[in-house]
């Protein structure tokens, strides 16, 4: 494994660290295939029962996609690699037995907050910010952030976040039900902590068996395919080059719906 993921372990629980603060975590294609295989590894380590993810530094959790390389694909190979690779990727963090939780560090945007809904449970110190801003540069949620989003916060708030590509604050995101708890980024440590523990208290094998039922309750057989051709169709717009020209630059886009 590289520098660009961390793994420690204590005990029955592991952390996961997307190690790219300078980047602000924002993720790789060689970081998706370094979370194919640990997300392998996890699932068949018996001895766990907990996966924490959560980003290096106090910036970001994670801000998705690396634009720099995202850019650089195909729309072909958007639709039959990258699109579907996240999803096959995201699907094992879903199923893994293990309770996993998104530790929340900092701001967390679109693959990043794809992320963290694939996860069991979401703990986020209050200032940080969620969202989908795909739509502001020209693209769209690629690896089932439609889905997961309007089956946990409804179709309403899912159309606002990922419609107008606002991001919504920590608290907002707490009352939403995007995610289970909000604190204070110096409580956000020992909220995990608590958490953890609250977890251990359970039977190990009622557990598992009790995530697998409740996951049958969130359709999440990921719809890759119709996310693969918007990600490839957005690919070959001029606004998503306008986009992405944007964002580097660091100003305004100047869509022309072209």
């Amino acid at each position: 494994m590289s520098e660009l993921i961390k793994v420690s372990k204590v005990d029955a629980c592991a952390t996961l660290t997307l190690n790219r603060p300078e980047k602000r975590n924002s993720l790789l294609p060689e970081m998706l295939e370094e979370l194919d295989l640990l997300f392998d590894q996890i699932s068949n380590d018996s001895k766990l029962r907990i996966l924490v993810i959560t980003g290096a530094g106090d910036k970001a959790f994670s801000t998705g996609a690396d634009l720099g390389v995202f850019a650089n694909y195909s729309p072909e190979e958007v639709r039959s690699k990258w699109v579907p690779k996240g999803h096959q990727i995201f699907r094992k963090l879903f199923e893994l037995p293990q309770v996993t939780i998104a530790k929340i560090n900092g701001d967390t945007f679109g693959g990043g907050l794809e992320l963290a809904l694939a996860c069991d449970l979401r703990i986020a110190r209050s200032d940080a910010r969620l969202g989908f801003p795909e739509n502001r540069v020209g693209t769209a949620p690629g690896w089932n952030g439609f889905q997961r989003a309007v089956e946990i916060v409804g179709i309403t708030r899912a159309k606002q976040l990922i419609l107008t590509g606002t991001s919504i604050d920590a608290l907002k995101a707490e009352s939403w039900g995007l995610v289970n708890q909000a604190v204070e980024y110096q409580d956000l440590d020992l909220a995990t902590e608590t958490m953890k523990s609250e977890i251990l208290k359970s039977a190990p094998n009622v557990q598992k068996i009790s995530k697998q039922i409740l996951n049958t309750f969130q359709n999440s057989h990921s719809n890759t395919v119709m996310e693969s051709i918007a990600g490839a169709f957005a690919h070959q717009t001029k606004d998503f080059h306008e986009g992405v020209s944007a964002f580097k630059e660091k100003r305004p886009s100047n869509f022309r719906g072209e």
